[in-house]
C-alpha cells in the first residue's frame, strides 16, 4: 500500500453516521480533480467481519493523468433493499485536515484508493441487518457525484 494510502486511512474520519439525505453542511467537505482521462470504479467488500470501500482510479489515457483530492474527498453511504441506510458522516464538530493529496498514472495505470473501513458490528448498530447497495460519493466540478461501488450483505 503507498504511503499516501495509508496516510490517507489514518486520516479518515472512520465511522457511521445515521443520514440518509444529503448533508447540509455539503459532506463531501473536499473536492476530487483530474487531468487526463481517468476512469473511476468503486468497490466494496466485507472481509473478516470488516467493510471496506475503495475508489479505484485508471487512466484510459495515453499521456500521464493526474487525480487530486483531500482527505474527506469521499462520501460512502449504503442503502438497504428496505430503506434503512447508513453512511461515513462524520459525527458533528469533527474536523478534516485541509491538505491534498496527488495521484500520479502512466498510461494503463491503475490505482486503488482506501476511503472508507469500518466494522461491520459497528455498521449493524446504527442500520439493520440487510442486503446494501453501497456507492462513494464524490464532489467533482463543483457536483456531487455517485460511484457505484456494489452491494454487501450485512
Amino acid at each position: 500500500m503507498s504511503r499516501a494510502a495509508c496516510l490517507l486511512l489514518l486520516l479518515l474520519p472512520i465511522g457511521c453516521g445515521s443520514s440518509t439525505a444529503p448533508s447540509s453542511d455539503g459532506w463531501p467537505w473536499q473536492t476530487l480533480s483530474v487531468t487526463g482521462s481517468v476512469s473511476l470504479r468503486g468497490t466494496a467488500e466485507l472481509s473478516r467481519d470488516t467493510v471496506q470501500v475503495r475508489l479505484v482510479l485508471q487512466n484510459q489515457g495515453k499521456t500521464s493523468a493526474r487525480v487530486e483530492f483531500g482527505v474527506c474527498a469521499f462520501g460512502v453511504q449504503g442503502i438497504g433493499r428496505h430503506g434503512a441506510a447508513w453512511d461515513n458522516h462524520p459525527a458533528p464538530n469533527v474536523g478534516c485536515a485541509d491538505f491534498a493529496l496527488l495521484v500520479e498514472l502512466a498510461p494503463g495505470q491503475s490505482r486503488e484508493i482506501p476511503v472508507y473501513r469500518n466494522s461491520a458490528a459497528q455498521i449493524r448498530q446504527l442500520a439493520p441487518s440487510d442486503y446494501y447497495r453501497v456507492s462513494i460519493l464524490i464532489r467533482q466540478a463543483g457536483a456531487l457525484r455517485r460511484v457505484a461501488a456494489g452491494g454487501l450483505d450485512l
